[in-house]
Order: C-alpha cells, then sequence, then structure tokens
C-alpha cells in the first residue's frame, strides 16, 4: 500500500511545468484581485472615520468590515483551490492537533 506522501509525490510529478506556471498566475491574480477589494473597502471605511457623520454611520462601517471579511474568506478559498488542484495546498497539521486533543479531551470526560 502506497503512503500519502508517496502517493502526493506521483501525482505531483505528472503535472507538468506549464500546468504550475498556469497555476501561479492564478493564485497570483485571485490574491491581487481580492486583497485590492479588500484595501479600497477597508481605505472607504478609514477615510469615513475621520469625519463626524462616519461615527453615526455604524451600520455602513458593518457592512464594509463585513463586506471585507467576506472578500479575504473567497481570496482564501480560491487560492487554497487553486493550490489544491496541483497537490500543493497547504496542511494546517497544528489544527489536527487541536482537533484530536479536543477529541481525547472529551474521550476523558465520558470516562
Amino acid at each position: 500500500m502506497q503512503t500519502n506522501s508517496t502517493a502526493q509525490e506521483q501525482a505531483q510529478a505528472a503535472i507538468s511545468d506549464h500546468e504550475y506556471r498556469r497555476t501561479i498566475e492564478e493564485m497570483d491574480s485571485l490574491a491581487q484581485e481580492g486583497l485590492s477589494h479588500i484595501r479600497a473597502i477597508a481605505r472607504l471605511a478609514l477615510i469615513a472615520l475621520q469625519t463626524p457623520d462616519g461615527h453615526r454611520d455604524t451600520q455602513s462601517l458593518a457592512v464594509a468590515f463585513h463586506a471585507i471579511w467576506c472578500e479575504a474568506s473567497a481570496t482564501e478559498v480560491n487560492i487554497n483551490a487553486a493550490a489544491n488542484d496541483v497537490g500543493c495546498a497547504h496542511v494546517d497539521r497544528a489544527h489536527f492537533r487541536r482537533m484530536d486533543a479536543q477529541a481525547a479531551f472529551h474521550d476523558t470526560l465520558r470516562g
């Protein structure tokens, strides 16, 4: 039986340099677009805070912050998907350790 890392290495070897280049360009485009949206919305929110009306209109600021959050989340998901398509997605090993620790904790509560 193949180990997961061996299977991943074989999958990566099958990917051409052209596919890697296309994926990197796509990831760069996604990052540029998403981050420019975030930067523009944040700039407008900061400018609004320089006026008395900006401090009165908390709903507009809340909408701006929600838009920043949504755009950051979408950008993260899209970049991760592009990386995953070529077998290069980030794996948060600490997240899995936290999940294992949480499960172990709940097991001790059950006795």
